[in-house]
């Protein structure tokens, strides 16, 4: 297990700050405690930063659509940096 920082969470995907190397269409499994409880999903590395990257969720389960439909529900609106 990789530990990492979430950044931005969407319906389709997030944005980690991990320590360790992925390549750009590597599949992961992630497991991310959420507001409403932990998430357990798949997902494939979109595209990376340094040591940002951008995951989208692969094959979820309804239960888990509602896990981050609801967390995203619950959350403030990412307008960028603030400077």
């Amino acid at each position: 297990m990789i530990p990492g920082i979430a950044l931005e969470i969407s319906e389709s995907g997030i944005s980690l700050i991990l320590p360790e190397q992925l390549s750009s269409g590597e599949t992961v499994e992630l497991l991310i405690q959420l507001p409403g409880g932990q998430l357990r999903a798949t997902a494939v590395v979109r595209n990376k930063t340094m040591f940002r990257y951008g995951f989208e969720f692969e094959f979820l389960t309804t239960a888990q659509q509602q896990l981050i439909k609801s967390t995203c529900a619950s959350l403030p609106i990412y307008t960028g940096p603030e400077y």
